[in-house]
């Protein structure tokens, strides 16, 4: 079964804030649990005997902690598991994510579309468990799913489609530096001021998204690899945060990714014989013209 509780404070005493915070600190050290705070309450829900072992002990707490903090739940129906129970706003979101994987690979551009709409719901998932430098990535996700969308209609020579290509080892030595100084520079700035979890991974893991999504809109081929080594890091920083649809989003993106290099490097070598085999005749008809 499961409950949903509403717990508002009722203010007796001047300093009332630490009872609240120290409530809301108390009730999220349960696990199993959704805590969500909002300006007038705490919403907790879960299942229904251990969301009430876990209000009522952390009430009590609070009453030895802070005396005379007086607190007023409020007991929603609980409703009976339902099949549908696991599906949720992240649901959404991994699935559009996984689409937008599967047509990046095919070079679709519907992959921009599936892009567009799952990093709009992850703004306000990732924000809303304080990974705030993956929330404003998210944001330039979706301005960078415009700029992917028409790239890959019209940013090849000529306005033609965009086809695949490969950066020189001095421009990846570029984007590893860049990302390395940005992600000391942002994870020392959420350290110092923020409440941020795991600053300088998450810093990381942003600037390297960053650098890779203009690489994948520029069609650059190595952008699978460096989507290896994001994903492998990010599942470590989702499971901290308990987004486990996501974290077990990461953990298939990892295999794509080395798939999608696979597929990619494969048509990069066709497109290159091609161009080949078309100079060589263009050259021969021309010589015969001669």
């Amino acid at each position: 079964m499961q409950v949903t509780i509403d717990i508002s404070m009722y203010p007796n005493r001047e300093d009332f804030i630490p009872p609240i915070d120290g409530f809301i600190e108390k009730i999220n050290q349960f696990d199993n649990l959704k805590v969500t705070t909002f300006p007038t309450c705490t919403v907790v829900q879960g299942e229904y005997e251990h969301a009430m072992n876990a209000v009522q002990q952390t009430i009590a707490a609070c009453y030895r902690e802070f005396n005379m903090a007086v607190y007023g739940p409020r007991l929603f129906q609980a409703t009976r598991p339902s099949m549908f129970d696991w599906v949720t706003l992240e649901t959404v979101a991994v699935a559009l994510a996984i689409a937008y994987l599967l047509f990046a690979m095919k070079e679709s551009s519907l992959c921009w579309y599936c892009a567009f709409f799952s990093t709009a719901i992850y703004v306000w998932i990732f924000g809303d468990v304080s990974l705030y430098m993956e929330s404003a990535l998210n944001v330039y996700y979706m301005a960078m799913a415009v700029y992917g969308w028409y790239q890959w209609q019209r940013g090849g020579v000529g306005s033609e489609t965009l086809k695949i290509a490969r950066w020189s080892l001095l421009n990846h030595s570029y984007a590893i530096a860049f990302i390395l100084i940005a992600t000391l520079i942002s994870g020392y700035l959420l350290a110092e001021n923020t409440d941020a979890r795991l600053p300088y991974l998450d810093s990381f893991t942003t600037w390297a998204s960053v650098v890779t999504t203009l690489m994948v809109a520029r069609k650059v081929l190595e952008n699978w690899l460096y989507w290896v080594v994001i994903n492998i890091i990010s599942v470590y920083l989702f499971l901290d945060r308990e987004l486990y649809q996501t974290a077990g989003l990461l953990v298939l993106y990892v295999i794509l990714a080395i798939v999608g290099y696979a597929i990619w490097l494969k048509r990069y070598q066709q497109e290159l014989s091609f161009s080949h085999t078309g100079a060589s005749d263009y050259d021969s008809v021309a010589a015969d013209a001669r």
